[in-house]
């Protein structure tokens, strides 16, 4: 059975249900061959937050292993409830936070519109 054959078998039929109850039906797309997938005119998404943990910060599993008191800024900046008035810690003035936001723009100009914001990614 050929690896097309096979991704056929396992994916099948991709189907979409649109807000008005239509399917849209559509083939699967051949190996190296994006999906044919609609798309709003205009990004959903604005800006993606992110919390820089791993920066000086060494865990192990043994001898010094995650706690929770580790994440309380996290959840302090993350606000669940009041998402809206989120406020970044990390600035060009204050390096040393943690806390960061992205907007669309940004990650888009990003080499190969890249997700990892590792290293010099906050940091830059």
């Amino acid at each position: 059975m050929t690896c097309a054959a096979r991704r056929y078998l396992l994916i099948g039929l991709s189907k979409t249900t649109h807000r008005d109850g239509s399917v849209a039906t559509a083939l699967p797309a051949s190996p190296g061959e994006a999906a044919p997938r609609p798309g709003a005119p205009e990004p959903w998404t604005k800006t993606v937050w992110v919390y820089d943990l791993r920066t000086n910060k060494h865990f192990t599993l043994k001898t010094k292993p995650m706690a929770r008191a580790d994440l309380d800024e996290f959840f302090e900046c993350y606000r669940p409830t009041d998402r809206h008035n989120r406020n970044a810690t990390w600035s060009d003035a204050t390096p040393e936070g943690r806390w960061r936001s992205y907007s669309y723009d940004e990650i888009v100009a990003r080499d190969k519109v890249s997700l990892d914001f590792s290293g010099s990614g906050m940091r830059a």
